[in-house]
Parts: C-alpha cells; structure tokens; sequence
C-alpha cells in the first residue's frame, strides 16, 4: 500500500483535524486552533473510517462500498493508493507495536477483523469476531484489541500478536463506538441500542460501570487527563461530558448540530470538535465553559474526525 514519504523532513500541524464527508467522498483539513479549512481531499465514494499512522504522515481511509482502504500522504494531502480488502472495511485503526506496521480493518460483511499489510498492500490474515463489527481500540501496551460487534451485543478480545480469542464480553444490546483509557485498564463502550456508556474492567473483561446518555450515543473521545468522556448522541443533538472517574456521572450536556457523529478533543483538551452528519458542520465546543463557540461548514455527509498525531519520521 505504501510508497515511502518523498518529504520525510516536512513536519504535518500537529492542531490540524481530519474530517470525513461520506456524502461528498471527501476529507477536509481543519486547522484546528482556527477553524480555517486548509484542504479538501477528493477520495473513493463513501468514505467512513479514519485513521493515522503514529507519525502522522499516512491516513487511512475505509470504504465499506468498494471494499477499499484508502492511503493519504499527510505531507502532499493527497490520496496515493487504495488497497482491495474485500468485504465491507468500516472501523480501522493502526498498530505500531511490532516490528512492522499493520492496519486492524473491521468487515461488517464477512464478521471479521481484516489484517492489512500496508508496505505490501495486501491482506494477510483475518479472524472471526460477533456479527457486524464496528469500532476497534488497540491496548499497544499490553498487545490486546478490542472489537464491538454491533448485531452480536459484544466485545471481542484478541491477541494482537497471535490468532487468540481472549473472551467474549457481554456489552450491552448493540456495542458501536470504543475508547480505551491509555493504561490500558478501561474500556469505554457507546451502545446506541441500548442508550448508555458502559465501563469495562479489561482486567476482569466486566461490565463495571454505566453512564446515562441521550438517545443514541455514537462516538467517544477522552480528555487528554482522562477525567472528561465526551459522547455524542445522535437522536437528541447532543454532546454528553462524562466523569469516568465518578461512576460516568453525567456533568453537562451541550447542544450542538442535528445528528452529531464524530468527536474530537484538542491536544490541550480545553476544546472539542463535533461533527454534525445532518447539518454538514462542524460544532467548537469550549470544554471549560460546556459552551458551544461555533459552528463551521462541512462537507455533505461529515461523520468522523480525528487529530492528526505529530510526524516525527517518514512513514509508509
């Protein structure tokens, strides 16, 4: 899948955003302290999934449609391959932690975790999950992923070095969205079909806690302290800041854009972004105050946005 960076040296913004429009087939650039829209970036039709590479310099892009991972060099902003999966690719994250990089690819199709090759552009191997997998989160410390299975009600627990089940974990009537705290030790879990957060104990893979949300919840993203999970709900246009540290304690609720998906927080985690499917924008949530500030266009269909991580060395 990938060429090596031709400007290795080129340093991306460390406050630029991603955001993808599934609608429009695109991804916009958002410098992120201004809310300027640097570049649009034409991609394969129905974008959903986003990811970086660690060093910031590839993203990656699914598409459930045409059963493709798109590739985009940070640097040039420019799409430079997409690699033939199969299936329908819909979550995707990126694993760092051995001694080559891979993409963890979920098929709501064929129920499976897709490995992909980036350097070789191929698949090299798929596991089975529950039914209709969606979000994924990968603990890189301690070599475990973690997949919700929408259809299935649950949580599968892999080995990220090996084809290993680890356990099944009840979570909920339709688990969607994950975040894991960056220990390692908690996993948080969005379940629109059942109108609430879960906690779970990675440790024990219990269920241990239950946050009340609006109706809907459909992504998360922690504070960079750990001590605010933010959650969208897509069926009351709302932004929930949750306490994970008190139980999910509910501590606000801010309005925002009809149908809100995505959600970002800046590095210095006194900002948010949300994005806003049905009202192509993109909402600036001030995360001192519980206030929106603003709302800028997006593209038509916008649904995922993700920080670009800083670019330390060339990718691949």
């Amino acid at each position: 899948m990938f060429i090596s960076l031709l400007l290795a040296s080129m340093l991306v913004n460390a406050d630029e955003l991603y955001v993808i429009n599934q609608a429009a087939a695109t991804v916009i650039v958002i410098d992120e302290r201004t809310g300027e829209r640097q570049e649009t970036i034409a991609v394969p039709p129905g974008p959903v999934g986003l990811a970086f590479s660690g060093d910031g310099s590839r993203a990656y892009v699914t598409h459930p449609e045409q059963g493709q991972v798109s590739v985009i060099d940070t640097a040039q902003r420019q799409v430079l391959r997409s690699i033939d999966v199969g299936g329908m690719p819909f979550g995707i994250a990126v694993d760092e932690g051995t001694h080559r990089r891979l993409l963890l690819v979920t098929d709501w199709q064929r129920n499976a975790l897709v490995f992909v090759d980036p350097q070789r552009g191929a698949v090299i191997d798929l596991l089975a999950t529950g039914d209709a997998p969606t979000g994924i989160a990968v603990d890189e410390r301690n070599r475990r992923l973690y997949v919700a299975n929408r259809d299935s009600g649950t949580i599968t627990v892999l080995s990220a070095d090996t084809p290993e089940l680890f356990a099944t974990i009840e979570a909920g009537r339709a688990p969607y969205a994950l975040q894991l705290s960056a220990s390692g030790g908690r996993l948080y879990v969005a379940d629109p079909g059942g109108n609430e957060v879960l906690t779970i104990d990675t440790s024990s893979h219990a269920v241990s806690g239950h946050g009340e949300v609006g109706h809907a919840p459909y992504a998360l993203a922690l504070t960079p302290d750990e001590q605010r999970l933010l959650v969208t709900s897509q069926g009351d246009d709302m932004l929930s800041i949750l306490a994970p540290d008190r139980d999910l304690e509910k501590l606000a609720g801010i309005e925002v854009g009809r149908d809100p998906e995505g959600v970002a927080v800046a590095s210095n985690g006194q900002r948010a972004w949300v994005a806003n499917w049905f009202d192509e924008t993109l909402s600036l949530i001030d995360l001192e105050t519980y206030e929106e500030l603003r709302r800028i266009a997006c593209d038509p269909g916008c649904r995922t946005i993700v920080p670009v991580p800083h670019q330390d060395e060339a990718g691949s």
